[in-house]
């Protein structure tokens, strides 16, 4: 089981982890939290499509028959965008979105809407462009 944080997450982000891999171990399950290259100082100048590489490359070392991915807040972002287009994704046999959010509600909540306005502004300005993935 790939647990994957969520933004501006890491290393035991979520309070639950811990105990769910003792439970989890118990029942012959291994469970891995990596720190993506998007934690910490890395949030906001990485892509999700980044994230998604990392996971691909994790699967791929790790778990190259069967893997489950849980998501927890943002991490259920990157969950779903490596369910659709990760390139290890045929060992998927399960996905967990655990307290999903957007990144619009955890951007507002950290640093205002009205910063949050501004860069959707922006963003918007680059898609009319041809300039947004």
């Amino acid at each position: 089981i790939l647990l994957i944080h969520g933004i501006e997450g890491g290393m035991l982000d979520c309070p639950y982890w811990k105990s769910l891999s003792e439970r989890m171990g118990a029942m012959g399950w291994i469970t891995v939290q990596p720190q993506l290259r998007s934690a910490y100082d890395g949030y906001g100048r990485l892509t999700l499509q980044d994230d998604v590489d990392d996971v691909d490359l994790l699967i791929a070392q790790l778990c190259p028959d069967r893997c489950v991915l849980l998501g927890y807040s943002t991490g259920c972002q990157v969950a779903l965008r490596y369910a659709r287009r990760g390139k290890t994704r045929s060992v998927l046999c399960g996905l967990v979105l655990q307290a999903p959010v957007s990144d619009y509600i955890c951007a507002a909540h950290a640093h205002g809407a009205g910063q949050v306005e501004e860069t959707l502004a922006l963003a918007r300005g680059l898609v009319r462009q041809g300039r947004a993935e």
